[in-house]
């Protein structure tokens, strides 16, 4: 997903704003200003976003749990709703895969930040 490094891309300012956006979702005490995204943070952005997206569409293929012994049913309901999400395409992050994606890349996100 990430962008050649050194290709010199033109960033805008709907750019910039977009990558704080996603930094920001991941690291909420990190207030970014549009003058510190690089190249360098916006591959790191998109990278993290694939991560959690990852992360999130392994989540829809869990079964959701059960109080009781699992039936036939009770599978067929879980496809059901696995099913509909799938349909659905629907992008959303778990709040786990944020958390667990923020935890494992805070070290990156502080050296690309850095310019490291």
């Amino acid at each position: 997903m990430a962008i050649n490094e050194g290709t010199n891309m033109e960033l805008t300012q709907e750019d910039r704003e977009y990558t704080i956006a996603i930094l920001n979702f991941f690291w909420p005490s990190q207030k970014l200003t549009s003058d510190q995204i690089t190249e360098r943070l916006v591959n790191f952005a998109a990278d993290t976003l694939e991560s959690a997206s990852t992360c999130s569409d392994n989540m829809d293929l869990v079964p959701r749990p059960v109080g009781i012994k699992p039936n036939p049913k009770w599978a067929l309901k879980q496809i059901r709703k696995i099913g509909k999400r799938f349909i659905k395409n629907d992008p959303k992050i778990y709040f786990i895969c944020k958390k667990s994606v923020a935890y494992s890349k805070r070290g990156d996100f502080n050296n690309a930040l850095a310019g490291l």
